[in-house]
């Protein structure tokens, strides 16, 4: 679904990305983890032409990507890089319609269906302008707008930053429901290890903009007796903390 080779991109005088390789099959949650500042959203604009690679190659469903215009490629893939924007005046509907008059005005009539995938589609909801949204919501609704056209690849960029527990738990729920129930493979990024643990089945430990070690959730628990979390500690620092 995803495939990235030696993937190196500069920003001014900083190297942010360094020879970075993954490899995302179907059906396959993918959790990219690292610190803060690790390269993990640079990774993900990147690979939309949102920032130009420097080199490398980046293959979607087994078409390379590359610095031009051409940008059909993306139409199979959803998105929540940073954090959602929104027309905040509007409501969820609203804006649901309008960003499908960009992606495509046929994706309308699966605007019912996502919204009530993410709890957004009782009555009070419908008619509630999204500043009045909490955070979780907004972050609802940005994946309800990331599977609007029923993708076969969604990348999300943190999604469950700085949600209260209740939050965390219900975008968990949804990202799991997407990836059982429609077989949508899955690129997450988080620095926040317990949840990774919860959904993902393969790791990519980045830090400093290189790949430390791509691996399976299952060797990382079995390599620390299920503490996954000193995997990473020992990949990241050396050591246990």
């Amino acid at each position: 679904m995803l495939e990235i080779t030696d993937l190196s991109k500069t920003v001014g005088k900083n190297q942010v990305l360094s020879d970075v390789s993954l490899s995302i099959r179907k059906g396959e949650i993918y959790a990219l983890l690292g610190k803060n500042g690790a390269g993990k959203t640079t990774l993900m604009k990147t690979i939309f032409n949102i920032l130009k690679k420097d080199s490398g190659q980046i293959k979607i469903f087994g078409q390379e990507t590359s610095n031009n215009n051409d940008n059909s490629v993306f139409k199979n893939i959803g998105s929540i890089i940073e954090t959602p924007i929104f027309y905040y005046n509007l409501s969820a509907v609203d804006n649901l319609e309008i960003y499908c008059d960009y992606i495509g005005k046929e994706f309308k009539s699966n605007i019912p269906d996502v919204l009530k995938m993410v709890g957004l589609n009782t009555s009070d909801i419908s008619t509630k302008k999204v500043r009045d949204f909490s955070l979780g919501m907004k972050q609802r609704l940005g994946l309800a707008r990331a599977f609007l056209s029923k993708p076969k690849l969604l990348i999300l960029d943190e999604p469950i930053n700085g949600l209260d527990p209740i939050g965390i738990k219900e975008i968990r729920e949804l990202i799991l429901d997407i990836n059982q129930k429609y077989g949508t493979s899955i690129l997450i990024s988080s620095h926040i290890i317990s949840e990774i643990d919860k959904i993902a089945s393969v790791v990519g430990i980045i830090d400093e903009g290189r790949m430390v070690e791509e691996t399976t959730i299952e060797i990382m628990r079995d390599k620390t007796g299920g503490n996954i979390e000193n995997y990473f500690y020992q990949s990241i620092l050396g050591g246990a903390l």
